[in-house]
């Protein structure tokens, strides 16, 4: 027992420090993954932040196409629609932003990706879920990953969406 949890531990640090190292590169596409609209169709936090990492990357020239990736959540609203709109204000052109609203998890995101026909990616998540979201890519074919992680304070909800990431990891390990 006492091995087990050692193990868990590794994993979480090791899933804690692959998300916060960024690895950039040029890519065919940034790719921004989803997360939740307010009922009043404003960003949560969380995806403000991954919205404002990838401008941030695409401004500073690692890919000509963005993609916003989220399906229509309980609240009404598609995240990608929502982000779409958001880059769209900032003055990114509509025909450099890509909507992926068939990406309702990481999973369906990377299909979705490779069915686009891109071969590099760099993507665009918190910091804990991007272990997992480099596994997926990588196992539907997409050899050339890049990550960044979204810019904000801890929040203390990581205290559960790290340990939850441990087990998704291994869960799109072991079944996909």
């Amino acid at each position: 027992m006492l091995l087990l949890i050692a193990i868990f531990f590794i994993q979480a640090s090791y899933l804690v420090l692959d998300g916060l190292h960024d690895k950039l590169g040029s890519a065919d596409a940034i790719l921004v993954l989803g997360s939740k609209v307010k009922p009043d169709v404003v960003l949560s936090h969380r995806l403000k932040a991954r919205l404002d990492r990838g401008y941030e990357l695409y401004r500073d020239g690692l890919s000509h196409t963005i993609i916003v990736s989220g399906g229509t959540g309980k609240e009404g609203y598609s995240e990608a629609k929502v982000m779409a709109a958001d880059l769209k204000s900032r003055g990114v052109p509509a025909n450099d932003i890509l909507l992926d609203e068939q990406g309702k998890n990481t999973w369906q995101s990377a299909l979705s990706f490779k069915r686009r026909g891109f071969r590099s990616v760099i993507l665009v998540s918190q910091y804990f879920h991007l272990t997992r979201a480099k596994l997926a890519f990588k196992k539907v074919g997409i050899v050339t990953v890049y990550s960044a992680h979204a810019r904000m304070r801890p929040e203390l909800r990581e205290i559960y969406s790290v340990p939850r990431e441990v087990v998704a990891f291994y869960g799109y390990l072991l079944r996909h």
